[in-house]
């Protein structure tokens, strides 16, 4: 849901007394989130940026019974930059004849980005001082027409997906913020895509079937409902990773984690419980291997035996939590015959971390 400035009220409030009509004009944005509501409407002009869409579409009331009823306003907004992982925007407005523009509403997005058609939905209505146009959910009167393709909503649950939906989720984790990071915070980015039609959505190749009296998608019996930051799988709570894993049958498995190069009190570096030593491998979660060249930098990393395919995805990072060079590799192993290989071997020192993901599936 947007939050409407000070600004937006009082220019609503004119248009309703003055009996004039609102026209939008910039769709401003910028790839910073902010979680605080009150220090988002209070951003500049020149923090919300360059105007990289437009207002294509507004819906302020829906025909329910034949009857027509105001609602809170939904605005369909046309992002005409993807180039950008938009998180914040601003859609400023101003009464219809006079010049200049006012930040009426600005929304910011964690779970998410701003691209293509974006639903944004207004707290307040705007029937009677914003004509309704260009977007349609059984409403009468006020232009209609159909709701624009390849739209996603950013606070409702989907039930007709169109083309790829992507959605970022990240965490933080420090003393500091993601405005002000300190030494030692980590910030850590996902990225799930989703790609399909209103019937069937495919997710990782598996195909599920919309029933439109529940309101869910369904593959065997198994179920799910999309909302933009969480999905509902068989009416438990879950999160992307565990709805991507459960939609793709053959996965059998799925593990992260991150060790830390600590000293023994000796002198010697060890990283998840075992030392560092030339010409060596070391086992993690006992489905990997990460193997030492013979300096004792590390070399590459492989599928610890065992039937089926890993894939996999191994970063170095520095005391300060940064990436070293080379420090990324991801692919396929199936075992110690088929490393991933860095570019270079990376010397491990104190503070250093390892972070892995794999996925182990079967054929």
């Amino acid at each position: 849901m947007a939050y409407i400035t000070n600004g937006g009220a009082r220019l609503i409030e004119r248009a309703k007394n003055e009996g004039k009509f609102i026209a939008f004009g910039s769709v401003r944005m910028n790839t910073i989130y902010k979680s605080d509501p009150s220090s988002l409407v209070q951003k500049s002009d020149e923090w919300f940026g360059a105007n990289h869409g437009s207002v294509v579409g507004c819906l302020s009331h829906v025909a329910v019974d034949d009857v027509s009823c105001v609602c809170d306003s939904k605005l369909a907004v046309q992002c005409n930059d993807n180039s950008e992982s938009w998180k914040s925007l601003g859609i400023y407005a101003h009464l219809d004849g006079e010049e200049g523009e006012t930040l009426l509403a600005c929304e910011s997005i964690q779970n998410g980005e701003y691209k293509d058609v974006t639903i944004v939905e207004l707290p307040v209505t705007l029937d009677g001082v914003v004509e309704d146009f260009g977007l349609s959910e059984g409403g009468s009167g006020g232009g209609g027409g159909d709701i624009p393709e390849n739209m996603m909503t950013t606070n409702t649950e989907q039930t007709g997906l169109s083309g790829m939906k992507t959605w970022n989720y990240e965490t933080y984790s420090g003393e500091g913020t993601v405005e002000e990071p300190q030494d030692g915070d980590m910030r850590t980015s996902r990225v799930f895509s989703i790609a399909g039609g209103q019937s069937p959505l495919t997710i990782d190749d598996t195909e599920w079937q919309y029933t439109p009296k529940e309101g869910w998608y369904q593959s065997g019996d198994r179920h799910l409902q999309i909302a933009p930051s969480e999905v509902w799988f068989n009416d438990s709570n879950a999160t992307w990773s565990n709805i991507i894993n459960a939609a793709n049958r053959n996965v059998a498995d799925t593990h992260a984690g991150q060790g830390k190069v600590e000293e023994d009190g000796e002198g010697n570096l060890m990283i998840f419980g075992n030392p560092i030593q030339p010409d060596d491998s070391i086992p993690l979660d006992g489905m990997l291997l990460l193997t030492f060249d013979s300096s004792g930098y590390v070399e590459s990393v492989s599928k610890d035996g065992g039937g089926g395919v890993a894939t996999i995805g191994v970063i170095v990072c520095d005391e300060h939590g940064v990436m070293v060079a080379n420090g990324r590799v991801s692919g396929v192993s199936m075992n110690a015959d088929t490393p991933l290989t860095f570019q270079s071997p990376i010397q491990l020192q104190n503070g250093y971390t390892i972070t892995y993901q794999v996925i182990l599936s079967y054929f």
